[in-house]
């Protein structure tokens, strides 16, 4: 019994490790600054907490800070860079992110800035 409770134990830390990097570097593509600039331009920062960009008072969507480590995107889309992409150019209808015409490079530059910020 005791095994079998270790075991598990152990299954578990093992998962948690995985979701400690979600998005491995060698998936990372694009110029985070350009992305920078591009998640300023759209105005990401008026509903998202994103490191390096002044704070506002209209924080509606989640904090962007440690997305690398999320395990998902929007809740249901697993964390790659791909996924984040395709959410940055196109959210899901009915979700409170509009769809702001994002191109398919710019979703790749702004995925890299967020997926690179600094720890705070």
């Amino acid at each position: 019994m005791k095994r079998l409770l270790l075991l598990c134990l152990c299954a578990m830390l093992a998962a948690c490790e995985q979701d400690r990097a979600a998005v491995p570097p060698g998936e990372r593509s694009g110029n985070r600054y350009v992305g920078k600039q591009l998640l300023e331009r759209y105005g990401c920062a008026a509903c998202h907490r994103i490191q390096g960009m002044p704070l506002h008072h209209t924080q509606g969507g989640p904090s962007l800070e440690r997305i690398a480590h999320a395990s998902y995107i929007a809740g249901t889309l697993p964390n790659t860079q791909r996924n984040l992409e395709r959410w940055i150019m196109r959210p899901s209808p009915g979700s409170a992110m509009p769809n702001l015409g994002v191109t398919a490079a710019e979703a790749r530059d702004m995925a890299a800035y967020l997926y690179n910020q600094e720890a705070p």
